[in-house]
């Protein structure tokens, strides 16, 4: 059943990008074709069904189909005669059974397309009306729901697979056991139970011999929302589980949430316009015009860092080719400065110093495209002579040095009554039974993130609840669009790291250490922001540090580097050439250039700042346990912009000192181990400047974009 269960989530992973299929049109177009074609053409192989692979849109009916399996008997008997039986594939498989599938289908049915775009909407010329018993669109809305909650890498896991198989048998002995008790199953016993429905045969011999049959309402799992499941049927569930001596929901095996709202895929280089991009200016010519043909002049031209690219005598009128280069950005360094000069008996006389910004020529070269109307002509005008010095440019395409975005942050956090009231997608990040309360205090601010040229880039929703025990930040771009978000993880979402073998492909939490997780999203589940406090060691000056780590859950699944640097500056490798610092000192953060999920990054930024808010341990005020602004002050207390953004002075953050406080049930005054003061530079943690001299790619990017001042 492992392989089985790994074939069932790689199977539902096909349809990520295909939401249409989920319902709508496309879904009632693979329905038609699913009974009307399909069914006949497998019923025919008889044994062999098993070796044929459906088109996506039809394997995906089948496949929820399959998940009644009393119906799916019934349908099968009634409408081609007999049942058609199914195993799940894997990818290779799965290809090999396509094959297998095309030329039967092409032959039975010529007129009618083997596969069909599932990008495409579906005109029915037809009215067509289902004979099945089962409505397959209301279980497909639930379902698409279910293959969220198995997408983190655990659930492919062999140790945890193997608990899960465990569990499933568990709970099939409690249904034989107690038939007229209405059980609930966790979501790792629900892919279990999933994967066995689709081998109908063994299905069924299993269940008879448990159940004397099979049980004619067993589509509850494949149709009942998740999200509604009623707290007394899971009462009683737990109590029986708890009798024989069971956890009914360890960790990793509890809903999660909602998938978020399918968005487009961007384009590459969507928001290239907030970096530092870099031209390269070539002068082809220079020319003195409305000067005296007579007169020789000399031209100097000085690039913005003040060193000469261009001295060049001519006489007045007379046009000069040359070539010579300087290089400009979209920042500060796009004004040059041309001195003209006459020259006389003894030497020179100056007619002018002009200092010419060319950041409107420059601007008109976007990243991406080429510049129209090159070679430009630019006029220099020198007032005094009523000369102008005219040169003729080319202009080659720019490139991104990198990002660099800085916080300004709100320092009012307003009361609201429900998160659902501020957030764009509230029923991601709350449990059903917070979602659904009519009151839910938490406190909100909105900071504004400013790229490297003081722009308004995007506005960042952050908002804290100690009701819901919620932490999150929305990420919106100046359209008002959430592009990308994070939220805190309930501790019983993620497995420990004793769940799982795969220690290096599975993210898990450790339970039992105060470690606080995060989960960043945008169109998909894009990683996992995890911190916790680690004291200092003994005679360190340093009470400790915050310790982030980060696994990522787009393309290779892992974890990835993360450096700590004293005074609060946090690296973080994503791919060899993507890369992120996270100042928090400065609430600075500089992004490499290649990256394309800026969105996520700046999500991911403020996910440190938050764990690190929710992780450093203070000595709370009595009865203010929740707000970190209401600690004993220190001297050396630094509360930085960054601090500030994340909700260092709301009064609804979800801390581990709250947290601590609130389960014990008193808030004295006791200091926690290692809390001190808001002091970033008493951290420990190494010196990036030493790193420097290695010339690392992302530390130079840091030294010139990030601003960072070198101590002498």
């Amino acid at each position: 059943m492992i392989q089985e269960a790994k074939n069932e989530i790689e199977f539902r992973a096909l349809f990520d990008d295909y939401p249409a299929l989920y319902g709508g049109p496309i879904l009632k177009n693979a329905i038609r074709r699913y009974e009307v074609f399909w069914l006949p053409l497998a019923a025919k192989q008889g044994p062999d069904s098993t070796l044929l692979a459906a088109p996506l849109d039809i394997a995906w009916v089948w496949h929820l189909h399959l998940l009644a399996p009393h119906d799916y008997e019934q349908d099968c008997l009634r409408l081609v005669s007999r049942v058609v039986d199914h195993k799940p594939m894997n990818g290779q498989q799965r290809r090999q059974g396509l094959q297998n599938a095309r030329g039967l289908w092409e032959d039975a049915y010529p007129a009618e397309r083997f596969e069909v775009d599932l990008n495409r909407t579906v005109e029915m010329t037809m009215p067509f009306h289902s004979k099945l018993s089962l409505d397959l669109e209301e279980v497909s809305y639930y379902q698409s729901k279910f293959s969220y909650q198995v997408s983190l890498p655990h659930f492919t896991d062999v140790k945890f697979l193997t608990r899960a198989i465990e569990r499933y048998e568990h709970h099939l002995q409690l249904k034989s056991q107690h038939p007229q008790v209405p059980l609930v199953s966790c979501v790792d016993v629900d892919l279990i139970w999933f994967a066995h429905m689709q081998h109908p045969f063994n299905y069924k011999k299993t269940t008879t011999e448990m159940f004397g049959g099979m049980p004619s309402n067993e589509n509850h799992g494949a149709i009942l929302s998740l999200e509604n499941i009623e707290e007394n049927l899971e009462k009683g569930t737990r109590a029986l589980w708890s009798a024989a001596g069971f956890q009914f929901d360890p960790p990793g095996t509890q809903y999660r949430g909602e998938l978020p709202h399918h968005r487009p895929a961007k384009f590459e280089g969507i928001y290239s316009s907030m970096g530092r991009l870099q031209y390269t200016m070539k002068i082809l010519q220079v020319e003195v015009v409305n000067a005296d043909a007579t007169k020789n002049f000399y031209v100097r031209i000085y690039n913005p860092d003040g060193n000469v690219i261009l001295e060049r005598g001519m006489k007045g009128g007379t046009r000069v080719d040359l070539i010579s280069e300087c290089v400009l950005d979209n920042e500060k360094r796009h004004t040059i400065t041309i001195t003209l000069h006459q020259k006389i008996q003894y030497g020179e006389r100056v007619i002018g110093s002009s200092q010419t910004s060319l950041l409107s020529y420059i601007e008109a070269c976007p990243y991406g495209e080429a510049a129209t109307g090159l070679p430009w002509v630019i006029d220099i005008p020198f007032m005094a002579a009523r000369s102008v010095v005219r040169l003729a440019a080319h202009l080659n395409p720019p490139v991104i040095e990198g990002y660099r975005f800085k916080v300004q942050p709100d320092l009012y956090f307003g009361k609201v009554d429900h998160p659902s009231l501020v957030l764009s997608f509230p029923q991601s990040m709350l449990s059903p039974v917070d979602f659904a309360k009519t009151f839910l205090p938490c406190e909100s601010a909105t900071h504004t993130l400013l790229d490297c040229r003081g722009r308004e880039a995007f506005k960042c929703r952050v908002v804290h609840s100690t009701t819901a025990t919620l932490s999150a930040v929305e990420v919106i771009n100046m359209e008002g669009i959430v592009v990308a978000s994070a939220h805190l993880i309930k501790a019983n979402t993620l497995p420990d790291k004793g769940s799982v073998e795969g220690h290096k492909r599975c993210v898990y939490l450790s339970h039992t250490d105060g470690e606080r997780s995060m989960l960043i999203r945008s169109r998909k589940d894009w990683g996992v922001c995890i911190g916790k406090w680690q004291r200092g060691k003994m005679f360190s000056r340093s009470a400790g540090q915050v310790e982030i780590s980060f696994f990522k859950l787009t393309g290779e699944r892992r974890w990835c580097e993360v450096r700590k640097f004293k005074g609060g500056l946090y690296l973080i490798t994503l791919e060899s050439d993507v890369f992120v610092y996270v100042d928090l000192k400065r609430g600075l953060f500089v992004i490499s250039p290649s990256a394309q999920d800026i969105p996520e990054i700046i999500a991911l930024a403020f996910s440190v700042s938050i764990i690190y808010l929710l992780c450093k341990p203070y000595t709370p005020t009595p009865a203010n346990e929740s707000s970190p602004s209401f600690h004993k002050k220190a001297k050396s207390d630094q509360v930085t912009p960054m601090l500030l953004a994340a909700g260092y002075k709301s009064a609804t953050v979800p801390s581990n000192v709250y947290l601590q406080r609130n389960s014990l049930g008193h808030s004295d005054t006791t200091s926690f181990d290692g809390a001190s003061c808001y002091d970033l530079d008493s951290e420990s943690g190494a010196e990036w400047i030493r790193e420097l001299s290695q010339k690392r790619q992302e530390t130079l990017l840091w030294y010139l974009l990030g601003g960072a001042k070198i101590k002498s």
